[in-house]
């Protein structure tokens, strides 16, 4: 029986989003110290509530957006699940009906 997820790249896809996620924070980040990081890290708690607005405000979209194209993933593969499913629903139903059929017609001859 042909199984739909042992030939999909579930592993090269999470991977992927995990890789991109890493990136943008990175990306994020080195923009963030690039412009406002010359001074060095501050000890100071108040200068990191701009950093965290900033930090959010631009990697929420962006996490929203993978989040959204792994769900429409998601979705394509159980479609592609429910369709095999029904296909060998399908097979089993033909040969239990040419089973039946076999048997009925066996009795026929008997008696």
């Amino acid at each position: 029986m042909h199984s739909p997820l042992k030939n999909s790249k579930i592993p090269f896809t999470f991977y992927l989003f995990i890789g991109l996620a890493i990136t943008f924070v990175l990306i994020v980040i080195g923009i963030y110290m690039f412009y406002f990081g010359r001074n060095g890290v501050s000890r100071n708690p108040s200068d990191w509530g701009p950093f965290g607005d900033y930090f959010g405000g631009v990697l929420n979209p962006i996490f929203g957006f993978l989040s959204l194209i792994a769900l429409l993933i998601t979705i394509h593969l159980q479609l592609h699940s429910i369709k095999a499913s029904e296909e060998a629903h399908s097979k089993q139903n033909e040969y239990l009906e040419r089973k039946k059929k076999k048997k009925n017609g066996n009795q026929l001859f008997v008696t």
